[in-house]
């Protein structure tokens, strides 16, 4: 059992009770801190569809510092959903 799937295990939790209580008809943000830093690059792609899936419903937010989680991101994303900003 390595750190990625230990990291991810409780990430996954939170958006399965956010979906299921997310108000009919309420959008609800999600504010993400590196939270694919721990992910192979498989991992962090599915994970980054399953965001894009929560986001039909609400605004979500993913910061990191890992430019290869944009790269991925980028590779599995729809353009009109993905917008990157780097500072």
């Amino acid at each position: 059992w390595s750190d990625g799937p230990a990291d991810q295990l409780p990430l996954a939790w939170g958006w399965a009770a956010l979906e299921v209580q997310r108000p009919p008809g309420r959008l609800v943000p999600r504010v993400l801190d590196d939270v694919l830093m721990t992910a192979d690059d498989q991992r962090a792609a599915c994970m980054l569809q399953a965001l894009e899936a929560f986001s039909l419903g609400g605004q979500v937010l993913l910061f990191s510092h890992h430019q290869h989680l944009t790269d991925i991101a980028r590779r599995v994303l729809g353009g009109d959903v993905l917008q990157v900003h780097s500072l």
